[in-house]
């Protein structure tokens, strides 16, 4: 069979669409191993007959269907400050990291909460699963002037292996003129 011709540059990188063209009587893809490979890029193959070429359009396939979402979300409770991730979908997630811009200190300004290994790697997270980690007190975290503009990059991938990435940007600022109530022991 000889090789296939994309019209791209890179034919490890697939784009929107792509056209292949192969010249009439060459052997066309066919299932098996040549279209496995086309199918674990996520793409449909679409055929039409050009004029002295067999044109395959690649396009993505459509993965609106079921995955799994994973969002970072900080919380504030109580004058608390605490950092959530959590699969809000019903399937699971794998290979979860986040990334912060700018990076943060919490904890009275002790621990660069913003590199902790938890946010580099999580091999499963399971559907609708919470992990919540403390960040700091909202007062200490004011007072020391961390950074509230804070963007989350987070990345992951379903059982497939298909990956997902997200930015979710957060603004802690909101916080900052909160007016709360510390409830002690006994006093609920």
């Amino acid at each position: 069979m000889k090789p296939l011709k994309s019209s791209t540059k890179d034919s490890n990188v697939f784009p929107e669409e792509m056209d292949i063209r192969v010249p009439r009587g060459a052997s066309a893809p066919r299932q098996g191993h040549d279209l496995d490979i086309v199918e674990e890029q996520n793409v449909n193959l679409h055929f039409r007959e050009g004029e002295g070429m067999a044109v395959r359009t690649i396009q993505p396939k459509d993965l609106s269907g079921p995955k799994p979402e994973v969002i970072v979300d900080f919380i504030f409770d109580e004058g608390l400050f605490f950092i959530a991730i959590q699969n809000i979908n019903d399937l699971p997630a794998y290979k979860v990291s986040m990334r912060f811009k700018p990076g943060f200190k919490g904890v009275e300004g002790k621990k660069r909460v913003s590199e902790l290994p938890l946010f580099r790697n999580i091999e499963f997270l399971a559907p609708r699963k919470e992990i919540r980690t403390f960040l700091d007190t909202s007062a200490a975290y004011f007072r020391r002037r961390e950074p509230t503009l804070i963007t989350a990059q987070i990345s992951y991938e379903d059982e497939a292996g298909r990956k997902y990435s997200r930015t979710i940007r957060h603004d802690l600022s909101i916080y900052a003129e909160l007016g709360y109530i510390r409830r002690t022991e006994g006093n609920e």
